[in-house]
């Protein structure tokens, strides 16, 4: 029987996504890890982030048992100090479970942060599933 308080069928780690002082020296990129607990593999779908400001490449699918991971990134957009949004994508697991990962990011001493553009076009977002 599955715990009630999880976050069956996957484990996010890290959970939250934060993305401190990208600048000319730091590309501000993450990863992180989709840990498939249930028995059966998974689809990714419905994946909606904040394309204004940050890319992320996902796995489409993760194996029963398996991890997969995925990385976010600063798409190159300036902003003035902070931003908090999130990436919701849901699961083809027979509850069609949806799951949110906070992602937030904030500028050092509240200086505009220059675009970073191509490092940006590295990380591609899943395509035909967003």
């Amino acid at each position: 029987m599955k715990d009630v308080d999880s976050t069956y069928p996957v484990i996010i780690n890290p959970w939250n996504l934060s993305l401190m002082c990208p600048d000319i020296t730091s590309p501000a990129e993450l990863a992180f890890t989709i840990t498939n607990v249930s028995d059966l593999p998974l689809t990714l779908m419905e994946i909606s982030w904040p394309d204004e400001l940050v890319v992320f490449s996902l796995p489409s699918e993760i194996a029963a048992g398996k991890s997969e991971t995925g990385k976010v990134m600063w798409n190159g957009t300036a902003f003035e100090s902070e931003f908090h949004k999130s990436l919701t994508f849901r699961l083809s697991d027979t509850a069609n479970t949806y799951f949110t990962i906070p992602v937030a990011g904030e500028t050092c001493s509240g200086s505009t942060v220059s675009p970073r553009v191509s490092d940006a076009e590295d990380c591609t977002p899943l395509s035909g599933n967003r």
